[in-house]
């Protein structure tokens, strides 16, 4: 059983690693452990006299953030992979989880490891410690979204911390098909996250407009922007993903998004979804474009990133 288990941890930790060089995550540190600054608090039923004395961190990942002005980002990453199907209700298991990330996140605050990694940095005036937990399930017959049955899970107040994002089954395999879409069907261009300008990030002259890396911040959203460049300097297509099914009523609202974003740009539009079908979902989109009263100037074009033969037809 151990021997079992020890295999789905690398299988999961294996999984996270290679998702993080698609995102740009990159240059993460793993199994880095921390000693406990709250021992009788965070102690644990498996605690030695009723004290913890480490947490263990499986991914650590620090960048600058081109989202807020001045800002560096420690995310800590912790990953639960099981072969096990998703709980009925995984409201308990969700808690269990959060409960660890949340007390390492605080024991990591005042660590010596993350002044260590803010000594990588220079120029910023703050730092945000912000966890993800990865929890995945390798089993057949598992549902894939687990966040929308955590809608109503209430946190224990009691517990210290920024931020928390959970990826799922459905969260990870949604990224995962957008840029492994855009990198086949763009193989020529070079696929760029996109960063729009906001009130909070508009006067540090180190963030650029687009990068490698994906945002913490995007990694459960369900749209995420991209700009697809060829050649030294151009920026061909601005793309939005959308992870919903495509909507017709929502369909000028998301071209409206894409002008104000690259009001700054000369460029096409790309917009996909995982369920576009040209012959039933066409007609949506002319009215759309048609709402704008030719005052769209930008090429339009909708795909699928989860093709199937139908899509031989989008070219025609």
């Amino acid at each position: 059983m151990g021997e079992r288990s020890k295999t789905i941890g690398e299988i999961g930790e294996n999984i996270t690693k290679n998702f993080f060089d698609l995102i740009g995550w990159s240059h993460t540190l793993s199994n880095e452990s921390l000693g406990c600054l709250k021992s009788q608090k965070h102690a644990t039923k498996s605690s030695k006299k009723g004290k913890r004395e480490t947490h263990g961190i499986d991914y650590l990942y620090s960048y600058r953030s081109p989202l807020e002005n001045k800002t560096i980002n420690n995310v800590i990453l912790s990953v639960k992979n099981t072969d096990a199907p998703y709980p009925n209700n995984p409201v308990n298991k969700f808690k269990e989880h959060i409960i660890d990330l949340a007390q390492t996140i605080e024991c990591f605050t005042g660590s010596k490891l993350k002044s260590e990694q803010l000594t990588k940095f220079k120029h910023y005036k703050k730092s945000n410690d912000i966890g993800v937990i990865f929890w995945l399930s390798q089993s057949e017959e598992t549902y894939d979204d687990v966040i929308a049955k955590l809608e109503n899970c209430r946190i224990d107040s009691n517990l210290k911390f920024g931020s928390i994002y959970l990826v799922d089954n459905q969260r990870i395999e949604f990224i995962f098909q957008v840029v492994n879409h855009l990198r086949l069907s763009f193989a020529d261009h070079e696929v760029l996250f996109y960063y729009p300008d906001t009130s909070m990030n508009y006067a540090d002259s180190e963030i650029k407009q687009y990068g490698k890396s994906l945002p913490v911040e995007y990694i459960n959203s369900p749209v995420i922007p991209f700009l697809l460049k060829q050649g030294k300097g151009n920026i061909d297509t601005f793309c939005i993903a959308v992870s919903d099914n495509f909507d017709g009523e929502e369909m000028p609202e998301l071209i409206q998004a894409a002008r104000k974003y690259t009001s700054d740009l000369t460029c096409d539009f790309l917009f996909l979804f995982p369920n576009y079908v040209r012959s039933k979902h066409h007609k949506d989109v002319t009215s759309a474009i048609n709402s704008f009263e030719n005052e769209i100037e930008n090429k339009v074009k909708v795909m699928s990133y989860q093709p199937d033969y139908r899509s031989l037809n989008d070219a025609g």
